[in-house]
């Protein structure tokens, strides 16, 4: 019924959004499974801005190396080159720490899903004379536990909430893209340091 990737948001953390509904309030099937869709279109769009995000650090990639080719061969424009080795570096790092935000808020979002569907799981009315006394499943409550029991939950850093230990893995696409960005600029400023003479010289154009 719920996949890995809305497990993994799940949390026992303090139910605090769930506070605010009445306790003896119970709630029909349709609206339990209405708003467990929204938490599968959370993932979704998450999955989405990663592929998008993925793309565009590809192609700043791509664009470092270009740069770094032409102010090689082109030893007239090398300062024009070791600037924007630098420059453009430093927008890659504030990007991927903007990418790694978003995911955050992403799973945090579906956290919150998840503690309302948690809230509502025992308050569940299957039809209208349904049975009040009966004790409902709660299947993801249930499901969690059998997780943590089995030590595959673990605590994401900076968030306090709990998911799936494959979860982390989702930041490591930014911090690979961040640690070639650091070292492209690690690298630039070198360069800049060592041939600093040769850059602030005039060139003889023959």
């Amino acid at each position: 019924m719920a996949s890995p990737e809305s497990i993994s948001e799940s949390s026992d953390e303090p139910d605090l959004v769930a506070d605010h509904i009445a306790d003896d309030a119970f709630y029909t099937f349709q609206e339990y499974e209405m708003f467990y869709a929204t938490t599968e279109k959370v993932t979704e769009w998450r999955q989405s801005l990663n592929r998008f995000n993925y793309s565009i650090s590809s192609a700043i990639v791509v664009g470092i190396a270009a740069i770094a080719n032409w102010s090689l061969t082109t030893p007239r424009y090398a300062t024009v080159g070791v600037a924007s080795l630098v420059f453009i570096p430093l927008l890659g790092i504030q990007f991927c720490s903007a990418w790694k935000k978003q995911i955050g808020d992403y799973k945090q979002l579906n956290n919150a899903k998840f503690k309302v569907l948690a809230h509502m799981a025992p308050r569940l009315a299957y039809s209208s004379d349904y049975d009040k006394d009966i004790t409902p499943p709660c299947p993801f409550d249930r499901e969690w536990k059998e997780l943590e029991a089995e030590r595959a939950t673990t605590t994401v850093k900076g968030l306090n909430i709990k998911a799936l230990s494959a979860s982390q893995q989702e930041y490591n696409l930014p911090r690979g893209f961040q640690a070639i960005y650091a070292l492209t600029l690690g690298s630039a400023i070198f360069a800049l340091i060592v041939n600093w003479g040769n850059f602030t010289n005039p060139l003889v154009v023959k």
